[in-house]
């Protein structure tokens, strides 16, 4: 398994967008989907990210659950970047599919698990995808079997909380949930702005670093090479899609992504924990 936190080190996880796919309008085959992913994979690995995420952000599935064909097509994905790449890759199952993405993991040998709603009772407040809203309540029981089931107790578990993208039904404070998050099985949580592209305020990174103590604490939107030293003070790394794109989620941009990895190194080098 390849690691992608360390203590000293300000990691900077690539995202991997995904299109429309198999069974889905607008789905241009296989190949091309295969071909803008490896190709943004090699633009990221040149900008020097350390890890590199595979999420199929264009799902528009009417649940937490995705369906066959969906994981069939990011099992081609994650097992041609795998054998594509050295970096640590992991995978995210839009909406919220953790079946999925522990079985995806095991299958492609990939070496970390994102989910967006892990302790937090939601309901969807999508800007990018026309399903109907939905709401989700994840069964830790469940997900523990299911990692169990696979063999994956031992990939890590990134969890996010207050997630990006959903309202609230049940508020919790933060700080309590992003401990909840750790007792639920996390490795790691995610803290995000409201949406896509927005950037948590540094405060809210701050508060979650004192009651996490050291546990990894990572930065699920909006860091650029701008705002990076603020939001990485008190993180161990940052999950990095918009800020290494074109406009409109284009492909991935090497000079973007030299950019935000050298701001993160120089977190690193004067703010490590």
């Amino acid at each position: 398994m390849r690691s992608v936190l360390r203590p000293g080190h300000k990691a900077i996880v690539g995202v991997l967008h995904l299109g429309r796919l198999l069974g889905q309008e607008g789905f241009a085959g296989i190949d091309a989907v295969l071909d803008g992913a490896l190709a943004d994979a090699r633009a990221l690995e040149a900008g020097g990210v350390d890890a590199l995420l595979v999420e199929n952000f264009a799902d528009a599935s009417p649940g937490p659950f995705v369906d066959a064909a969906t994981v069939a097509c990011l099992a081609r994905v994650g097992a041609a970047v795998r054998a594509a790449t050295a970096l640590p890759v992991g995978v995210n199952v839009l909406p919220n599919d953790y079946r999925a993405a522990f079985a995806l993991a095991r299958a492609c040998d990939l070496d970390f698990v994102q989910v967006d709603v892990l302790v937090d009772a939601v309901r969807t407040d999508y800007t990018y995808s026309d399903a109907p809203p939905f709401e989700v309540r994840v069964d830790l029981d469940d997900l523990a079997a299911a990692r169990a089931r696979v063999g994956a107790p031992g990939v890590p578990l990134w969890g996010t909380v207050h997630p990006k993208h959903y309202a609230l039904l049940e508020p919790r404070p933060l700080e309590a949930q992003a401990a909840c998050a750790l007792e639920a099985g996390a490795q790691a949580v995610v803290i995000t702005g409201a949406a896509t592209g927005q950037a948590p305020d540094p405060e809210r990174v701050a508060r979650v670093r004192r009651a996490l103590g050291a546990a990894p604490l990572v930065v699920g939107s909006g860091l650029d090479a701008a705002n990076a030293a603020a939001l990485l003070e008190h993180a161990d790394g940052a999950i990095v899609g918009t800020a290494l794109r074109a406009p409109g989620l284009g492909p991935v941009v090497t000079e973007q992504v030299r950019a935000v990895v050298a701001a993160a190194r120089a977190v690193r080098v004067h703010s490590s924990r």
